[in-house]
C-alpha cells in the first residue's frame, strides 16, 4: 500500500520536507501592528489602537483587562490562528500585522493556595469555639479537640 498523504497528496505524512507549524524564526520581519481586533464570544469584537513597537502580549492583556473592567480573579488568554500567544512575546515576535484578528478567552484564575489557619464549627448543641489548626491537623485530631 501507499503511505498516507497530506493535502495535495504529494508529500507523505511525517515527511522531512514539511515545515514545523508556526516556526516564527522562518518568517520575514514585519512592522509592529498599530491596531488589532480582539474577538470574544462574550464581549464581541474590540478594536485596540495606538499600539507601539515595545508593546508585549502581557501589556495588551492588561489593557484589555482594564478596558473590560474584569475582576482580578479573571485572566485573559489570547490566540492567533489557534496558537496561544505568550505573555513574554512582543507583538513583533508574534508576527502580527496591523488589523489582525485575535481570539480572546476569559477564564477564572486558580485561587492562590492559602494554608488553613482555623476552623469554625457551629452547632446548636455546642457553644461556638475557635480552634487553632495548621495544614497537618487531621480531622481525627480536630474531633478530639472538640469533644
Amino acid at each position: 500500500g501507499r503511505p498516507p498523504t497530506m493535502g495535495s497528496g504529494r508529500l507523505p505524512m511525517g515527511s522531512p520536507h514539511l515545515l514545523s507549524t508556526w516556526a516564527s524564526d522562518l518568517l520575514l520581519p514585519s512592522p509592529a501592528p498599530t491596531r488589532l481586533y480582539v474577538r470574544s464570544c462574550n464581549h464581541g469584537t474590540l478594536a485596540v489602537s495606538g499600539l507601539e513597537e515595545a508593546d508585549t502580549i502581557a501589556g495588551l492583556k492588561l489593557m484589555l483587562h482594564e478596558r473590560l473592567m474584569l475582576r482580578p480573579s479573571q485572566c485573559i488568554r489570547l490566540s492567533s490562528w489557534g496558537r496561544e500567544l505568550l505573555d513574554t512575546q512582543s507583538l513583533i515576535d508574534c508576527s502580527l500585522q496591523t488589523d489582525a484578528m485575535l481570539d480572546m478567552h476569559v477564564a477564572l484564575q486558580r485561587p492562590e493556595v492559602r494554608p488553613l489557619q482555623r476552623v469554625r464549627i457551629g452547632c446548636t448543641a455546642l457553644t461556638t469555639r475557635q480552634i487553632a489548626v495548621d495544614a497537618t491537623t487531621t480531622v481525627l485530631e480536630l474531633k478530639k479537640r472538640v469533644a
